[in-house]
């Protein structure tokens, strides 16, 4: 079955940069991953960037499913996501910028995640390529993540340049 995009619009965590996930205009890789596969996004990234280095062309965004996360406690997690940005601006290349490289965005709910049919990101990998106009041209979810993403991208590749 067909995937949509929500028309919803999630604030990063970090540098509060606004994205409306049926509205980016350019093509997209959401990466879905919970406490336990967070170092998969990184895993990803490095080869990825390699082969797509330009923020503008490809938006690579790391959604974090955190609806396991009590109401209570919500500030203290965002505040331990904000220290990991920090450190990992430190990592970023020079020229790159946080706003556009290191986009780290919540799901408190859980709904985006589900939304994408994306199951225990805490335990699998999940991830999404979205094309120009938001069309989801595919989702996988499973231990070959980073070939799986490279392969997804190839869908899309005439549009990233």
């Amino acid at each position: 079955p067909e995937i949509k995009t929500p028309a919803i619009t999630v604030t990063a965590i970090g540098t509060g940069r606004k994205i409306t996930l049926n509205k980016i205009g350019t093509p997209a890789l959401f990466i879905f991953h919970g406490r336990n596969t967070a170092e998969a996004s990184r895993d990803i990234n490095g080869p990825v960037r390699d082969r797509f280095p330009e923020a503008s062309k490809l938006l690579i965004a790391t959604v974090m499913d955190l609806h396991a996360t009590p109401r209570l406690l919500r500030g203290v997690v965002e505040a331990f996501i904000r220290d990991a940005f920090e450190d990992a601006i430190k990592e970023l290349p020079k020229g790159w910028t946080a706003r556009e490289y290191l986009l780290l965005l919540p799901d408190w709910d859980g709904s985006l995640t589900k939304n994408f049919g994306i199951k225990d990101p805490d335990k699998v990998v999940g991830l999404a390529v979205l094309d120009r106009q938001a069309k989801v041209v595919g989702v996988y979810q499973g231990k070959d993540f980073v070939n799986q993403a490279l392969a997804l991208l190839d869908k899309v590749k005439s549009e990233i340049g």
